[in-house]
């Protein structure tokens, strides 16, 4: 899901039940929260899902603020605007990271973002 824009979620807004498998949103842009997707309500579930390259003021790639699923997912090279983060987590959301979950690069550096408190998997080094 490539070069979409929107106030919120570039690519995907949602607020019912989201489940997207095998998959790359890139090249999104949202003015507030999620370039690439804001799940504001309901459930997402990603499976082998790349999220990269997305711009938005709050969770350049991946904004939560209701519950998410994920499972060999790649958040990575995503920007927000105050501190580049790829990935969010919202008043509210609660994300389950099922363990073969690689998350968070940002500027070639392997790290999670503040205010995300599961663990996850991180990624050394990412080429896109």
């Amino acid at each position: 899901i490539p070069g979409n824009s929107a106030a919120s979620g570039g690519a995907v807004h949602n607020r019912g039940t989201l489940t997207i498998v095998n998959s790359t949103i890139s090249g999104n842009t949202a003015a507030a929260e999620g370039g690439g997707i804001y799940n504001q309500t309901g459930t997402a579930i990603l499976t082998n899902v790349t999220i990269a390259n997305n711009t938005a003021a709050t969770g350049g790639g991946f904004a939560n603020s209701a519950t998410g699923t994920l499972l060999n997912t790649i958040i990575a090279d995503n920007a927000q605007a105050s501190s580049n983060c790829a990935f969010v987590e919202l008043s509210g959301g609660n994300v389950v990271d099922t363990g073969n979950t690689n998350l968070v690069e940002i500027n070639g550096v392997a790290q999670p973002c503040p205010g995300v408190t599961h663990r996850t998997r991180l990624l050394v080094t990412l080429r896109l």
